[in-house]
């Protein structure tokens, strides 16, 4: 269910990071999306690639394939192609989440042809208006699919079952780049983010893929994930947290986090420790690779702090070159 949160947050950053800049270019956008975005993602391809060809117990057999439809940003169409369960048990494969990426990666290259349009809209209260509509079709279609479609994981992989959620968060991206975030003036801002975290928590505990509510969570997961955006925009100007900077690391290292973790995964089904030890173990080592590709793409001003980056840099690139190879 947490998917839904993130495509939220991609619609709302793409819109209002466009917007901050005065002149939108095609070219420096790409630019940034494949340094911040593509770059991480085909450097862990490569090195998982690399990794677990050494493992000779591994029979990969669609690694060719998958590899290719990852690395061309269509990996949600081939996972529904292959019949591939996201919700299984067993890992198939290193790169089964990233059917998200898949879906992330049509949008960051439809978005600035949609965002050149709307901004040639001359009155800003259309563009949002449009957007809200935009919203509110996609969610019937998702719904009508949901009540036609025996086959679950069309609409969990699928493109056009996925663009409510990111057609919200552009909208709501619109109303606070034009206007003001929407609040209930009654409800203080940090109740009203947290009760929203509780409740998306706890939908995410209580309801599972097998659930017969899961659809309907997954739009309200949408909804409540674009109150917490709006909320905590607020909460955010006020500096609400004494923690600020291991949460802003934390949130460095979350996008490098998210790519890692399947690969390590699935390299641990081989090994036959009791769950108790291998889910700590998975969980640093995730961090602690994180945290070494974070460092070897960074720029980092620290004299002694280049050095090792140049250091990782080294190794990070090597390994990826031997899966590329």
């Amino acid at each position: 269910l947490a998917v839904c949160s993130f495509f939220v947050l991609s619609g709302y950053l793409s819109y209002i990071s466009a917007q901050k800049k005065e002149k939108f270019s095609f070219l420096q956008y790409y630019k940034e999306k494949f340094f911040h975005i593509y770059l991480p993602f085909m450097i862990v391809i490569f090195i998982s690639v690399g990794v677990i060809h050494y493992f000779p117990k591994i029979n990969w057999l669609n690694l060719k394939p998958e590899t290719t439809s990852a690395l061309l940003g269509y990996n949600n169409f081939w996972q529904l192609k292959a019949n591939l369960d996201y919700f299984a048990r067993h890992v198939d494969s290193p790169f089964m989440h990233f059917w998200y990426m898949g879906i992330l990666l049509q949008f960051d290259l439809a978005f600035p042809f949609l965002y050149c349009v709307l901004r040639k809209i001359p009155k800003k209260s259309i563009t949002c208006i449009l957007l809200g509509v935009f919203t509110i079709l996609s969610i019937g279609y998702f719904i009508y699919r949901s009540m036609v479609e025996e086959n679950q994981m069309i609409l969990y992989y699928h493109t056009l079952t996925r663009l409510f959620s990111i057609f919200l968060g552009l909208f709501i991206g619109a109303i606070h780049s034009h206007y003001h975030p929407i609040l209930f003036k009654k409800i203080d801002a940090r109740i009203g983010f947290f009760l929203y975290l509780i409740l998306l928590i706890v939908a995410c505990i209580l309801i599972d893929a097998n659930s017969p509510y899961f659809m309907i969570a997954m739009i309200l997961v949408t909804i409540i994930t674009g109150r917490m955006i709006t909320y905590g925009t607020v909460l955010y100007q006020t500096e609400l947290f004494s923690f600020d900077k291991v949460l802003k690391y934390l949130a460095k290292i979350t996008y490098e986090v998210y790519l890692i973790q399947y690969p390590v995964i699935f390299l641990f089904q081989l090994v036959l420790w009791k769950d108790i030890i291998k889910v700590p173990v998975i969980i640093v080592i995730t961090v602690l690779l994180s945290c070494i590709l974070h460092l070897a793409l960074s720029q980092e001003k620290n004299k002694y702090m280049k050095v090792l980056q140049i250091l990782m840099t080294i190794i990070v690139g090597g390994t990826a070159g031997i899966g590329f190879y």
